[in-house]
């Protein structure tokens, strides 16, 4: 602190003070009366000219009523159609003449149509949306006044009228007849009394609507000034004749003193008030105030601070002084208050950790306020949480004279749990003795929720907050340590549900995902608690359970988890039940380590989802062995487009009625370096799996058109039948393709017939048709392969545009000896022919076959008995062979 001065400087400032005092308030109080006489004659000036323009307004709607009084009279019994003879034009004008302040005068029927007016223009006007006429025809009681709101004429002027209501027969509503206030002669009136340039006086119909002020804003015409809060509500809602405010006048968007006066008519009632307002601008009233406040208060500052200044100069010698104790202040002051106001919470305690000081910071950290935690020691703040060990090496630390920094788990005055670190230091004396402890604390409490929360997100799967595939992975080698700990065994179970891409397609992902959460929550509610369930993405979970000492304990949980997917699900309306497929791999006997624990329950899976899903399938050498050979085969299939390994041989079809060949049948094959000559019944489905199928169905029907192309330059004319995969026609550019190699070959579409199987057709029948249609709008014909031994539905096949229909070989290999068969194909024959379809039997072998067919009225058949499939290059041979053998015949 400074040293205080003397008693002499004291008084000086003392008496200098007191002198300023008394001159200023001799000053105060000289505005003050001067402000208070300015205000009061305003108000007073204020006030009577708004009496005047109410008394002049009060006079006119008298002499205005009394004429609409008698030109009701002299309306009523008449009908309107006579009005005009009564109310002629002219006597009008002449009334219009007497009556200033009047512009219109007229009659309105009761359906709202002026019938006679001292403007001939308006009549025969409808005004029956007007509120004049609209409000008296609404209300009741003819010996009111009614004084509509302010409104723009047809002819574009505004006006306010006065309306009497004009009683038809039985006391009904006849009509109306109405003066219009002319705006112009009120603003005059309004000019004539405004005794200053800043000056506003204003007519306001009772609604808050403005009808006129002086100086004339046309565009502030019928502008409405009753806004809650307005000068014109306070007036109107404290019911007396005449009030005064200052405020923000609405009309003009200023400060103002403003006198309000409702013009008060005794004679006779009306619906609606008028007010009239007289306002100065604030600026304007005080100006000559606010010039004499300036001229004063110059003056006194003037005195002031020559005064001040000769005081100063002479206590020169002494600031000297006192400017090494100021400086030490100010740094002081600095320094306290840049602590108070740290980003950091600070706290100091005595050496026995006694708290002396806590900032506004640490009040908002912990909820202590300064008086509640001055005089505590920081263990009010300990949560239990912070292991005793920190704490021991806090002390060790800080007693030894070291800075300690650290994260602590503390707890607020509220209970609530918080992070910060804090960084604490001893203080020292002159002498080097620790006197005190400083301790700076930074929140970090939303930064370690933010990494718990990125944590979780980064080991738990987001929409069931089950452990995800990398907590999958951290828990797998924690139950491998254990059980070889404990010298127990563990399963790993990989769970897949059957059909969860349908429920996507046809409700939606949402319902997809709940589905996904209902799963999640009926596989944990059926584990034990130190057994794990995982989403590992998609629609695949993983399990893990420890201490499985015999393969049936794997089963029971199986056995548990495919009878809880089974349950129905409810989603919005629909009842869904899907299934599971549940691969198991078992440790040690199926690997000990992660890796290969992993490996082994998806090939597992892969088996069980292979045996026709809704089961379980634990892993075995066989198993791997196969999906080595799968993953080998499917590396190689992937290539053979590429490495030419694919080969096209053709089996032909012959006509039983002719005997001749009219087509063959393009059928894949691959000769594979590794695998020898690899079975369609082997390569096809994996081909279909991984959607190689397509590149390879386009290559194998490209190479056929091209052979069919060049065997007719050849004089060899014969259809070409191509399997088209159920992938393929499912693509959305499968007609696309097929018109461009048709075009690319030059092959005749009518040439061409494409093969599919029923269950490409059946699973979405009415997109199957379209895309059937367009492939028979080429030209394309339609065979059905294999017909009788999938999912026949005599409902769609009628419907679809197929052209050929072929008897499968299990039906035609037993033919002459079971009558099922032959009843079969039978069947087959007549309902081709009832539908205009050919049939062609395959897999034809024996002549008894052949006789049987022929005599059934198949049309075509092709099957070893002629020829096995052979190459392009062979097959003109085999035609030859086969016509000249029918020939001979």
């Amino acid at each position: 602190m400074s040293a205080p001065p003397n008693n002499t400087f004291l008084k000086q400032w003392g008496v200098l003070g007191i002198a300023f005092f008394l001159l200023g308030g001799a000053v105060v109080h000289n505005l003050y009366k001067g402000y208070r006489d300015t205000e009061a004659i305003e108000q007073q000036r204020l006030k009577t000219q708004a009496r005047v323009v109410a008394e002049n307004i009060s006079n006119s709607i008298g002499a205005t009523d009394r004429v609409l009084l008698t030109l009701r009279s002299g309306l009523r019994g008449v009908p309107p159609q006579r009005w005009s003879a009564i109310a002629t034009t002219s006597s009008l004008k002449q009334l219009e003449s007497l009556i200033p302040g009047v512009r219109t005068f007229l009659g309105v029927d009761s359906a709202g149509r002026i019938r006679f007016s001292n403007r001939p223009e308006l009549v025969g006007t409808s005004v029956v949306y007007r509120d004049y006429f609209r409000i008296p025809r609404e209300a009741s009681g003819d010996d009111i006044l009614f004084v509509a709101p302010p409104f723009q004429t047809v002819l574009g002027s505004w006006g306010m009228n006065l309306v009497r209501i004009i009683p038809g027969q039985d006391g009904a509503f006849g009509g109306i007849v109405a003066a219009t206030l002319d705006p112009d002669h009120f603003t005059a009136l309004l000019g004539s009394i405004n005794y200053s340039g800043d000056m506003v006086s204003a007519i306001i119909h009772g609604d808050g609507l403005l009808f006129t002020m002086a100086p004339e804003w046309k565009e502030l015409a019928g502008k409405n000034l009753a806004l809650p809060g307005t000068l014109f509500s306070r007036h109107r809602a404290s019911g007396a004749v005449e009030n005064l405010y200052h405020g923000l006048f609405r009309a003009t968007g200023d400060e103002r003193m403003v006198a309000l006066r409702t013009a008060v008519v005794d004679e006779p009632k009306t619906d609606k008030p008028i007010i009239v307002a007289a306002s100065r601008s604030d600026a304007s009233i005080f100006s000559g105030w606010r010039a004499h406040l300036r001229n004063q208060t110059l003056v006194l500052f003037s005195i002031i601070l020559v005064s001040s200044y000769l005081l100063a100069r002479y206590q020169q010698s002494k600031r000297v002084q006192l400017q090494q104790t100021a400086a030490a202040n100010a740094k002081l002051r600095k320094l306290t208050h840049g602590i108070e106001n740290s980003a950091s919470a600070v706290m100091i305690t005595d050496k026995n950790g006694t708290i002396e000081y806590v900032n506004r910071k640490f009040c908002q950290l912990t909820g202590y306020g300064i008086d509640e935690a001055v005089g505590q020691n920081p263990r009010i703040l300990k949560s239990e949480a912070t292991p005793r060990e920190v704490f021991d090496n806090l002390w060790r630390t800080i007693l030894s004279g070291s800075e300690w920094r650290g994260e602590l788990l503390n707890r607020r005055k509220n209970g609530e749990l918080y992070w910060s670190i804090a960084s604490i230091s001893p203080l020292r004396d002159d002498q080097g003795e620790i006197t005190h402890f400083i301790a700076n604390v930074e929140d970090i409490n939303d930064r370690k929720n933010a990494e718990a929360t990125i944590e979780h997100l980064a080991y738990y799967d987001p929409l069931t907050d089950l452990p995800n595939r990398r907590m999958l992975q951290d828990r797998l080698e924690i139950a491998l340590k254990r059980s070889r700990r404990q010298g127990s065994g563990m399963a790993l179970l990989y769970l897949d549900l059957d059909g969860f891409k349908h429920v996507n397609d046809n409700l939606g992902h949402p319902a997809g995902d709940r589905l996904l959460k209902e799963m999640a929550t009926r596989y944990t509610s059926l584990l034990r608690d130190d057994d794990l369930v995982c989403r590992m993405g998609g629609d695949e979970f993983a399990v893990i359970l420890h201490d499985v000492h015999h393969d049936e304990d794997a089963v029971v949980v199986a056995h548990r988890l495919l009878e809880q997917t089974a349950q129905p699900v409810q989603l919005d309306d629909s009842e869904v039940v899907v299934t599971a497929s549940i691969g198991i791999a078992l440790f040690p006997k199926n690997g000990d380590d992660t890796r290969t624990l992993e490996k082994n329950a998806d090939i597992a899976l892969y088996h069980a989802k292979g045996e026709g899903k809704n089961t379980f399938s634990f892993f075995d050498e066989e198993l791997n062995s196969a999906s080595r050979n799968r993953i080998a085969l499917e590396q190689r299939l992937r290539q053979v487009l590429e490495k030419n390994e694919l080969l096209v041989l053709y089996q032909p079809k012959i006509s039983l009625a002719t005997g001749k060949v009219t087509g063959v049948e393009a059928l894949v094959r691959w000769n594979s370096p590794e695998f020898g000559m690899v079975s369609p019944l082997r390569f096809i489905p994996l081909a279909e799996e991984t959607r190689m199928i397509i590149p390879i169905g386009e290559w194998v029907l490209e190479t056929a058109c091209r052979q069919q192309v060049l065997w007719q330059e050849q004089g060899l004319s014969l259809t070409m039948a191509v399997n088209l995969s159920s992938v393929q026609f499912k693509s959305p550019t499968l007609i696309e393709r097929i018109t461009a190699i048709l075009d690319k070959t030059g092959m005749l579409a009518e040439q061409l017939e494409l093969e599919l199987t029923e269950s490409a057709l059946v699973e979405k029948p009415n997109e199957a048709t379209w895309i059937l249609e367009q492939l028979r709008s080429l030209g394309c014909g339609i065979a059905i392969d294999d017909f009788g031994t999938g999912y026949s539905s005599l409902a769609y096949l009628k419907n679809f545009p197929v052209t050929v229909l072929k008897i499968d070989r299990t039906f035609v290999r037993d033919l002459a000896h079971d009558s099922g068969d032959r009843a079969i194909a039978q069947s087959v024959v007549a309902l081709a022919n009832n539908l205009d379809m050919q049939t062609v039997a395959e897999g034809v072998e024996q002549q008894e076959q052949l006789a049987i067919l022929r005599e059934l009225g198949c049309a075509f058949v092709q099957g070893f008995i002629y020829s096995r499939p052979v190459p392009a290059d062979e097959l003109p041979a085999i035609v030859h062979t086969i016509t000249a053998g029918d020939e001979s015949l």
